[in-house]
């Protein structure tokens, strides 16, 4: 009968320190807290995260080679959950942003409709946009816009002149960027 190698057992840590990763980067990169922590912390925060990641990265590789080593593929295997949840922090990041942007959407719907189809906005005949934040420290402005028409959505030469006039005030000469539909004509645009 074989014997189990006693020492072979999953290692928690690496889950552990993964989940810790995946927390910090959902936190730093959700709206609108990302406006504030990346910016203005980001020295205080970035180079100790990275430090501290690269740190784990090489524990982690060293530790699966010491496990392939002695043969024990428990524990080998464990280790790479870490590798595993850094690569899913980016698409965490991504998906933190657009469901912000949703929850936040949906918690004021009904005041951004209501303010929207006010007469005040077809007076000053501009479309109808509220800030959202954004990070002008690296260069961009985060805008909600109603547009019932949808031209927001077709290439700049294929807007309309009127469109163009009402969308002035608030491109100042900058490009948009959708970046999100929320439904009932309400875009997520950055500047």
């Amino acid at each position: 009968m074989k014997t189990q190698n006693l020492s072979d057992r999953l290692a928690v840590w690496p889950l552990a320190t993964g989940m810790l990763v995946l927390a910090w980067v959902f936190f730093v990169m959700s709206w609108p807290v990302a406006a504030y922590a990346f910016s203005l912390l980001c020295p205080f925060w970035a180079v100790p995260f990275g430090i501290f990641v690269a740190i784990v990265l090489i524990c982690a590789l060293w530790s699966l080679v010491a496990s392939v080593r002695h043969k024990r593929w428990r524990s080998a295997l464990s280790v790479l959950t870490f590798p595993v949840c850094l690569a899913l922090c980016l698409p965490t990041a991504a998906w933190a942003d657009r469901i912000s942007n949703e929850i936040h959407f949906v918690l004021k719907k009904n005041e951004y409709l209501k303010e929207a189809q006010s007469t005040v906005w077809q007076q000053r005949n501009v479309l109808p946009s509220f800030d959202w934040g954004g990070n002008p420290m690296i260069g961009f402005k985060r805008l909600l816009v109603f547009d019932q028409s949808d031209e927001i959505l077709l290439p700049a030469d294929k807007r309309s002149p009127a469109w163009n006039e009402r969308a002035e005030p608030i491109l100042d000469g900058a490009p948009l960027n959708v970046v999100q539909l929320l439904g009932g004509h309400f875009y997520v645009v950055d500047k």
